[in-house]
């Protein structure tokens, strides 16, 4: 069963995808094309449905975390990243809130 907290952080990573990727200028369909991903997968990630990745916050990680690089690669400036994720949770930005990044 899903943990209330684990829904919760996938809320706000997914919220936190959509606004830098409005801030980007990228409509949903343009940015889903440029990182690979149906445009299903992008919509059910920026609104946070956990439970379209099987209930999984590795799984809803690593999709994130390939739209955030996606979005790095958009951007004009360099977005700071750092490694304070599990092994399978490579790298995370700034944008995601330090409350909700796992140790």
């Amino acid at each position: 069963m899903a943990s209330l907290s684990d829904i919760r952080k996938a809320k706000e990573i997914g919220k936190s995808i959509k606004t830098l990727r409005e801030s980007r200028g990228l409509s949903t369909r343009v940015f889903a094309s440029r990182a690979s991903l149906p445009i299903k997968q992008v919509i059910n990630l920026e609104e946070g449905n956990y439970y379209a990745f099987h209930q999984s916050l590795d799984e809803f990680m690593s999709i994130a975390n390939c739209c955030i690089e996606t979005l790095e690669s958009q951007s004009s400036g360099k977005v700071e990243t750092t490694g304070v994720l599990s092994s399978q949770e490579t790298k995370t930005v700034q944008i995601i809130p330090e409350f909700l990044r796992r140790t």
